[in-house]
């Protein structure tokens, strides 16, 4: 793990936890030449990354953490084309003929992350979380899309336990 949890006392508790992503394949077309290009789109948050490690992904996700994704595979492949278009602006510069075509697939995957729990000085719980695949600490989207995945399955567990 390359993560640096700085500032923080021992964890309470850890936890490997998998939260549902889409794997977005979408071809650009540039100088006549398409190249399929792969992005991910958070299930929970619905943050965008340009995909680097596509051979690294699988659903090996154990079935107790199968989390329903909070937004569909039309939204995401809206969100990944909305996010590389305004790339392919940015970088109009260096090639102002790339264009995307049709998307090829949206594939809902299963991301892992390490959760840790620490109690703060005046005792409340906080967390730091780490992508278990680059072990690179996230961003406040995803680490809102896991706190979001806690709180709907704490509600369906209080639904099915009332019943």
């Amino acid at each position: 793990m390359t993560a640096r949890l700085r500032g923080t006392t021992v964890p309470v508790k850890a936890e490997c936890v998998w939260l549902p992503a889409y794997l977005v394949t979408i071809p650009m077309f540039e100088r006549g030449i398409a190249t399929p290009f792969q992005c991910s789109v958070d299930g929970m948050s619905g943050a965008f990354a340009m995909f680097a490690m596509p051979e690294s992904i699988g659903d090996d996700a154990p079935e107790s953490a199968q989390c329903p994704p909070r937004i569909g595979p039309d939204e995401a492949d809206a969100i990944a084309r909305a996010a590389l278009v305004a790339a392919i602006l940015r970088r109009r510069r260096k090639s102002a003929t790339a264009q995307l075509g049709d998307t090829e697939s949206v594939e809902l995957l299963r991301w892992p992350y390490w959760v840790f729990y620490y109690r703060r000085r005046n005792r409340a719980m906080d967390v730091r979380v780490v992508d278990a695949a680059t072990g690179g600490l996230v961003g406040n989207k995803i680490k809102l899309g896991l706190l979001d995945a806690f709180r709907a399955a704490a509600r369906t567990n209080a639904t099915t336990e009332g019943k």
